[in-house]
Formats: C-alpha cells, sequence, structure tokens
C-alpha cells in the first residue's frame, strides 16, 4: 500500500515559519565618520512598506528646512510627491526608468512590473507623508546621482529658501526610492519581501546603485531574463552570496523561481517567509544538484499541482508532470525515505527540468 504525499510550497510547508528576524545594529558612532547631525540610516530588516516609513525623515526634514510657504504658493510637499511621480514613471524627462512599450496591447512582464513596483511605492510614500517629524538640523552628503526634478521642485530647491544641503537630502530621498523599485523588479509578492539592509558604508538601498546601468541596457535590449532578475534578488537580501544557483535562504527567509508556485512561465523569483534549513547560519545560496529540500511525512508539500510525490516500501519517488505542445511529459526522480514518511529531493534539478523551454 502506497501513501501519496501531495506538495505545495505555495500555500502551506515550506520549512519553517519565520517572524521578522533580528539583525545586528552596526555601531555608528564608534566609526566617527559622520558629521554630528548627518542621516543615520537605522540597519535592521524591512518590508519596502517599513523602508519607506524609515527614508521618509528625509523628506520632511527638508519640507520642514523650507520654512512655511509663502501665501498663495503651491504647496511643497504637493512639488515634491509630484516630483517623486515623475521619477518613477515610465516616460519623460524626469523618469528613471523609461519603458518604451508601456503603450503597447502586450506590454512586456517586466514592464507590467515596473509599472505596478512604481504605483506602489508611491502610494506607500504619499501614506508615510507626515508620519515621521522633520529634523530641523539634519545634513546628508548626497552625491549627484542625475535625477532630475520637476521644474517646480527645481525651481524650490534652488530659491533663496533653500540650500545645497536641502538639495542632497531631497536627492537622497528619490535615489533611496528608485534604488528600491529597481530590486523589486526581480519578485513576483515585491510587497512582501525581507530587506536585510545593514551595510555601514552603502546606506539604506544604495547597494542597488551600481546595478542601474546594466538594468537599464538589458530592459531597453529586450535581454533580461530570469537569471538577470534571481541575481538583484540577492542585492538587499544576501549580498554576501556569489552568482548562479536557483533559489537562496537568508535571514529574511527563502527565495525561490516563482515558476514553482503556479506560474509556469514566469521569469520572476517569489520570495517566501520560511528558513528551510535551520540547522545551518548565514545565507545558503541553492545550486541545481546540490539543492536537496527535505520535507516531513506530516508536511503537506504540491509544487503547483505539477508535483507529486509517492512513498512505498521505503521508497520516495517524485513525478514532475511538464505540459508540452504535443504531449505531457513527466520527470521522475527517486529517493530514500524512513519509516516517518520523510524523504529529500533535489528541488534543482525540478526547477531546471520546469524552465526548459522558456
Amino acid at each position: 500500500m502506497s501513501e501519496s504525499v501531495r506538495f505545495d510550497i505555495g500555500t502551506v510547508a515550506l520549512g519553517t515559519p519565520i517572524s521578522t528576524p533580528k539583525v545586528p545594529i552596526a555601531n555608528f558612532e564608534a566609526r566617527g565618520h559622520y558629521a554630528a547631525n548627518d542621516w543615520r540610516f537605522t540597519p535592521g530588516v524591512y518590508t519596502p512598506r517599513s523602508f519607506m516609513r524609515e527614508i521618509s525623515v528625509l523628506l520632511e526634514s527638508v519640507i520642514l528646512q523650507l520654512g512655511p510657504d509663502p501665501a498663495g504658493a503651491r504647496s511643497t510637499r504637493e512639488i515634491f510627491f509630484e516630483s517623486l511621480r515623475s521619477s518613477l514613471s515610465h516616460e519623460g524627462r524626469e523618469a528613471t526608468l523609461v519603458l518604451r512599450d508601456w503603450k503597447s496591447g502586450n506590454p512586456s512582464e517586466i514592464t507590467k512590473k515596473a509599472l505596478q513596483v512604481g504605483k506602489t511605492l508611491y502610494l506607500y510614500a504619499k501614506e508615510q507623508s507626515k508620519a515621521v517629524p522633520g529634523d530641523p538640523n539634519l545634513t546628508i552628503y548626497s552625491p549627484c546621482e542625475g535625477h532630475k526634478w520637476v521644474p517646480p521642485a527645481g525651481q524650490l530647491l534652488r530659491s533663496y529658501r533653500s540650500s545645497p544641503q536641502l538639495m542632497m537630502l531631497f536627492n537622497e530621498w528619490i535615489h533611496q526610492i528608485t534604488c528600491l523599485r529597481n530590486f523589486l523588479l526581480a519578485f513576483e509578492n515585491f510587497e512582501e519581501v525581507q530587506l536585510v539592509l545593514v551595510d555601514p558604508e552603502l546606506r539604506g538601498t544604495r547597494l542597488m546603485e551600481s546595478y542601474y546601468a546594466p538594468l537599464v541596457a538589458l530592459i531597453q535590449s529586450d535581454n533580461l531574463n530570469h537569471e538577470h532578475l534571481f541575481e538583484i534578488s540577492k542585492k538587499l537580501t544576501a549580498p554576501e552570496l556569489p552568482k548562479g544557483g536557483f533559489g537562496f535562504q537568508y535571514a529574511g527567509g527563502t527565495v525561490l523561481p516563482a515558476l514553482l508556485f503556479g506560474k509556469p512561465d514566469s521569469m520572476f523569483v517569489k520570495y517566501v517567509p520560511r528558513i528551510i534549513d535551520g540547522a545551518r547560519h548565514g545565507a545558503i545560496l541553492y545550486q541545481t544538484d546540490k539543492g536537496g529540500l527535505n520535507s516531513s511525512g506530516t508536511n503537506d508539500l504540491t509544487l503547483d499541482g505539477q508535483i507529486a510525490a509517492t512513498i512505498k516500501n521505503g521508497e520516495a519517488t517524485i513525478t514532475v508532470g511538464r505540459e508540452l505542445a504535443e504531449n505531457t511529459e513527466t520527470l521522475t526522480l527517486t529517493g530514500n525515505a524512513n519509516s516517518k514518511g520523510s524523504f529529500s529531493f533535489d528541488l534543482g534539478k525540478i526547477v531546471s527540468y520546469l524552465r526548459r523551454g522558456n
């Protein structure tokens, strides 16, 4: 008699559920290279929404230090949010990621994702407006990143009310958000990702800035693929990991190809708030032929409904179905199972198999 075990990574158990992990915070005071009032980004673990709240002090400090708007003048806050919307836009002089096919009847998946992420981050920024107080003495050194402001913002930041310091504070706010947007393009469920931001030198999302030009070039040339997005997904989660692999575990959870979760043609990755291997510490890169995933008999584990496991006489058989143009093909992996119905299999082989032809 055989015992059927179904797997569903997307809805039930893939390892152990986690809460927001505690990450050691760097001792900025001991480093001694910040000015007294310089912006100290709090290193730690963030969701995109909580990160937007953390950096909102930059905008609030600019608005506070500019002082009250003159009678009859347009609201400073309104002008700055217009500039953010234009920076996150898909076209125009201020756009930081031009999307040529956004008007087409069949825009690319990355174009649809960029529009979705940009709109969400703009809404998060609006949501956090006035959520934290501005600092009347806050300063920062923010290198010019070439961000263009809408004309009213440029006029305001170059007016008698402003200063070079306020230009840099505003520039840093825009830059942190656009770097975050570029990173989140990799994820199917980008709003849920846990960002591990602990680099004391490249504060916040600045680890992404070196990838900006290559990313734009790949999108403009229509050459962006899953492998590129997978590498991007490491930047603000587990930047210490080497290139390659098909998935990884880090302090904030696990990242795997979205094709395992009912998205057979997806180029994106999916964040899973679970730890697969609790015995090892630090980030773990999963590689094909080295991507063993252990499963207990008590776990309900179905991958996209395409994968089923059968245990019989101590032997575990994993069968993967893949629909092709003319017929249905299957891959079978066989391993050992113990008396409790636990077994392991190489998830990397399944990922490679499902991706064939994509």
